[in-house]
C-alpha cells in the first residue's frame, strides 16, 4: 500500500479516546445515514490522504462484538482510497482485552499491507474470529473481606427496621445531602466532601439501601423511589436535620427531584447530575426511539437472571454496561464480595420498572408537583445512559432559578472523573442560593 492510504482511530464512546462524541451526536449521525453499522462498530469516511495508524485501543465486551462484526460493517467500503475511518466503541474496559484489540487491529493491517480492499476485510475478519474465542471460566477479580473501603467512613443509623450506613461530615447550618446512584455508594462523593467541609458545609452522605455498608432486603418495597425518599426525610429527623441542598447523580438525581417534589419545604438548593426532571425523561424517551432503546439497561436489570449475568465470564456483561466507570475494578470486586453478588444493585429498577413510568405518563394526565427549589442541571458529554435534553429541558417543570451546564470530556461518572469542574459548580450554585437552606428561611 501506498504512503497515501487511510488512517483508523479507534476511540472508547464513554472512555477518554481522542475521537469521543456525545451519544445524542451519534444518534443523528445515525438517524441521518452517516454510520454504517450500528451493532457495535461506527464509521465516517473523510479525509482520503491519511497514512495508516491505529491511533487509539478501545475494550470491553463491545469491543469483542464490534471486532467480529468488522468484516461485515466493512464489506464494499475499504481500499487504498477509503479514508480515515472512525471506529468507535460503544463501552471500554480498562483491561488486557484494550491491549488485544489494538494489538488485532494493528497486525489485521499489517497483514494487509500491499493488498486491496479484499484482502483487508479478510484480514479483519481472521482478527475478529480470533477475538471472539471463549470467554474466561474463571473471574480475574479478587474477593474483597474488608468492603469498608468502598464507602465513605461513617456510622450506621436505624430506619424503618433497616440500618443505613451514613457519612456524616463537616458542621453548621448549611447542610448538604448528596445522594450517589447506580451501582455506587458514598464513594461516589470522595472528591467532593473535602471540598465542601472545607467551604462551611456539613455534608451527609448515606449508602443507599442495597448499596455498600447498608442493609439490602429482599424486599422491594425497601427499594421503591417514594420509599428511599421516604427514608432519606427520615434520615434528617433522627440527625435532627430541618432543611438541606440536595446534590444528587445518577439514581440518586432522580431521587432528589421526587424529594424536592414531596418535601418542597426542606429543600435549599438543588444540584442533580447527568438525570433530569422525571417527566421530562419520559416524554423524551417515549417519543424518540433512539433514546429509548437506551432503556435497555434497566430492561435488563429486572430479569430473573440479570445477577448471574453480571457475574458471569468474569464479569464480561458487568465490563460492558459500566466499562466507562473510573473505578470499574472496585465496582466488581465490591459486588462478587458482598453476599447476594449484584443482585441488591439490581432491585432499584425491580421496584421502580421502566414500563410502569412509560405507563403511567400515557395515562395519567395530572401534571407533576412543581420543584421550587433553585436547580442546577449538569450533563457530561460522554454520558451513554442519560441523555442531554432530558436535563437541559427540566427548567420547565421548576418554579425558580433554573442554570444548565454540560461538563466535557466526561463519563456518566462525572463526579469521579470530572471531579475538579463538578466540585466547581456545586459549589458556585450552593453559594449563589446559600441562605436557602437555612433554618430562618423556611
Amino acid at each position: 500500500m501506498s504512503d497515501e492510504q487511510m488512517t483508523v482511530v479507534i476511540a472508547a464512546y464513554g472512555s477518554h479516546g481522542a475521537a469521543r462524541r456525545d451519544y445524542g451526536e451519534l444518534v443523528r449521525l445515525h438517524d441521518v445515514g452517516v454510520i454504517a453499522d450500528a451493532k457495535g462498530i461506527m464509521l465516517l469516511m473523510t479525509d482520503p490522504d491519511a497514512k495508516i495508524s491505529v491511533q487509539e485501543g478501545g475494550g470491553g465486551l463491545m469491543g469483542k462484538l464490534a471486532a467480529r462484526s468488522v468484516a461485515k460493517a466493512f464489506k464494499g467500503r475499504l481500499s487504498p482510497d477509503s479514508g480515515t475511518v472512525v471506529v468507535i466503541f460503544n463501552s471500554a474496559a480498562r483491561s488486557g482485552v484494550e491491549q488485544a484489540i489494538s494489538h488485532h487491529v494493528r497486525r489485521a493491517f499489517a497483514d494487509a499491507a500491499g493488498s486491496d480492499g479484499a484482502a483487508l476485510e479478510a484480514a479483519f475478519a481472521k482478527a475478529g474470529d480470533e477475538l471472539a474465542g471463549p470467554f474466561p471460566s474463571e473471574s480475574s477479580v479478587p474477593r474483597v473481606e474488608d468492603l469498608s473501603r468502598f464507602s465513605l467512613p461513617g456510622t450506621r443509623i436505624e430506619l424503618n427496621g433497616l440500618s443505613m450506613h451514613v457519612a456524616d461530615e463537616g458542621s453548621g447550618d448549611q447542610v448538604v445531602l448528596m445522594v450517589h446512584g447506580m451501582p455506587d455508594t458514598s464513594a461516589c462523593w470522595k472528591f467532593q466532601v473535602p471540598d465542601m467541609v472545607s467551604a462551611g458545609y456539613r455534608v451527609i452522605v448515606p449508602d443507599l439501601i442495597g448499596s455498600g455498608l447498608s442493609d439490602k432486603p429482599r424486599e422491594l418495597e425497601h427499594y421503591a423511589a417514594g420509599q428511599v425518599v421516604a427514608d432519606l426525610a427520615g434520615l434528617l429527623d433522627k440527625l435532627e436535620v430541618d432543611r438541606v441542598h440536595l446534590v444528587g447523580h445518577g439514581w440518586g438525581a432522580r431521587l432528589c427531584w421526587q424529594f424536592a417534589m414531596t418535601h418542597p419545604f426542606r429543600v435549599g438548593a438543588m444540584v442533580v447530575i447527568s438525570a433530569g426532571h422525571p417527566t421530562a425523561r419520559i416524554a423524551d424517551n417515549l417519543f424518540s426511539l433512539p433514546r429509548a432503546r437506551w432503556d435497555w439497561f434497566p430492561f435488563s436489570n429486572t430479569d430473573s437472571n440479570a445477577a448471574e449475568l453480571y457475574a458471569a465470564a468474569d464479569c464480561a456483561y458487568a465490563r460492558l454496561v459500566f466499562g466507562s466507570h473510573p473505578d470499574l475494578q472496585d465496582v466488581l470486586a465490591r459486588n462478587l464480595s458482598q453476599d447476594e453478588g449484584f443482585g441488591p444493585m439490581l432491585r432499584w429498577d425491580l421496584a421502580n420498572p421502566v414500563t410502569a413510568s412509560w405507563f403511567q405518563a400515557l395515562t395519567d394526565t395530572t401534571p407533576p408537583p412543581e420543584v421550587h427549589a433553585p436547580v442546577l442541571g449538569i450533563w457530561p458529554t460522554g454520558d451513554i445512559f442519560c441523555f442531554e435534553h432530558e436535563v437541559e429541558a427540566s427548567g420547565q417543570y421548576v418554579n425558580g432559578p433554573f442554570r444548565y451546564e454540560r461538563v466535557d470530556a466526561a463519563s456518566h461518572w462525572a463526579p469521579l472523573d470530572a471531579s475538579g469542574e463538578v466540585t466547581r459548580l456545586i459549589l458556585d450554585w450552593l453559594l449563589q442560593h446559600r441562605a436557602t437552606a437555612s433554618p430562618s428561611a423556611q
